[in-house]
Parts: C-alpha cells; structure tokens; sequence
C-alpha cells in the first residue's frame, strides 16, 4: 500500500525547529491513515497501530517539551500562548483514555483513535501553533 504523504506547506508555523518536528509528525500520521487502509487482519493493525501510537507518543513528548521551553524561555508573559500547554495535557490525557481502552480490548477503538490523532494535530497545528509561531516570529525566533 502507497503511504499516504499528509504534509502541506500551509501548516508551516514560521519556527525551523517547530516545522520540521511537524513534519516527521505528519509521517507518523501518514503510517497510521495508511495502516487503516490497509487490508491486513485485524490482528496486525491493532499490534502496528499499538507500536506506531508509542512512537508518535514518545515524539509528542519531545515536540511539547521543545515548544514549552521556547515559550517559558521567549513568551512567558505572552498573553496570546496562555493555554498552550494545557492543550498538551489535554491531548496526552485524551491519549492515556485512548490507551486505556485500546488494552482493555476494545478493537472498536482503533479508528475513532486515528481519526481523534489525525484531527487533533491538524487543529492545534492550524490554530494553537500558528498562534505560537507569530509569538515566536515577533520575539525574532525563526
């Protein structure tokens, strides 16, 4: 199956170190769409999709901590990044609930948990991170 290439220069926040932590999200995206496209047994989806969610997990982590600091070090008394970090706790508990029912069994999960990942990078990308991108530009960070 092709892999799916998700990437659009329209979701560039203005920040090198930002875009490209997006863009290997973006792949991660990319393998977990196709992975439900493909054909294989059920099975194997839901051991891929449990591998790929902790890779995108462990990444997630690191982009909130690159982004955190580049707020606490060059926005902290930046009005329009309040809540930023808030979205992160949201998003990894959302994740945590996901994983929950993920090992408690439940094979209905593994569609509605793409659809809720795919959909909350591309939000808080096209909103949260715009808005911290013009932060950062404005305090002469590319």
């Amino acid at each position: 199956m092709t892999k799916l290439d998700l990437w659009k220069d329209d979701y560039l926040v203005g920040v090198d170190k930002i875009d490209q932590q997006h863009k290997i999200l973006f792949e991660m995206l990319g393998d977990m769409l196709t992975l439900r496209e493909d054909v294989a047994a059920i099975d194997e989806r839901v051991a891929h999709l449990s591998s790929l969610v902790e890779r995108l997990n462990n990444y997630a982590v690191y982009h909130f901590r690159t982004e955190e600091f580049l707020i606490n070090r060059y926005l902290a008394n930046d009005v329009t990044v309040v809540g930023h970090e808030d979205a992160h706790k949201s998003y990894a508990n959302s994740m945590h609930d996901f994983e929950g029912r993920f090992q408690a069994g439940d094979a209905s999960v593994v569609n509605e948990l793409i659809d809720f990942i795919y959909n909350w990078w591309l939000n808080h990308i096209m909103r949260t991170d715009k808005t911290l991108g013009r932060a950062l530009n404005q305090a002469g960070i590319r």
